[in-house]
């Protein structure tokens, strides 16, 4: 981990990323990540929970785009699309996954897989090594999150909208490795 006081350093000497960092950042002493996805944390609490993250490259913006016509596809598939009488997916759960994508590509992380879900909604799946994910959005906001540890354990929780942003920092972690 890189440690550096953005507000310090004269703009001509700051980096494309430093400078972008310094605007999205309200704290002046950070620590930052010396490569990508630039973390960004206060120095006076260390620890998992970023305050902002800088830059995303073009490729995950391209893969982010292709996977948000993916999600739309899927919102657009008529009842029963599955020949066994499951729903169409609504527009909240539509829009929920668009946001949960959002979120999770600042931390340059991508689903593994995006699909209908045969309860009615849309499931991203995401695959850290032997770890697995599994978010299930309901047509009612209802969100279900599994996860599948390296031994073989399993739990899976009842989300609401608003744990979107907890989530999203467990699969960060958990694409780091540390959780």
């Amino acid at each position: 981990m890189l440690t550096i006081d953005l507000h310090s350093l004269p703009p001509s000497s700051m980096t494309e990323t430093e400078m972008a960092l310094s605007r999205f950042c309200s704290t002046p002493s950070v620590a930052v990540a010396s490569s990508p996805p630039y973390v960004v944390m206060p120095l006076n609490s260390l620890s998992v929970w970023p305050v902002c993250i800088g830059i995303e490259d073009d490729a995950t913006v391209q893969q982010q785009q292709r996977l948000r016509r993916r999600i739309q596809f899927l919102g657009e598939l008529p009842a029963n699309w599955d020949q066994r009488g499951a729903e169409a997916a609504s527009e909240l759960a539509v829009r929920l996954a668009k946001r949960f994508l959002s979120r999770v590509g600042q931390y340059r992380i991508l689903p593994s897989a995006v699909g209908p879900s045969p309860e009615g909604g849309i499931m991203l799946e995401f695959r850290f090594g032997s770890r697995y994910f599994l978010l299930d959005i309901y047509n009612d906001g209802d969100i279900v999150f599994l996860r599948e540890h390296e031994n073989g354990d399993t739990r899976a929780t009842e989300e609401a909208e608003g744990d979107i942003d907890r989530l999203v920092l467990e699969l960060w972690a958990a694409s780091a490795g540390s959780v």
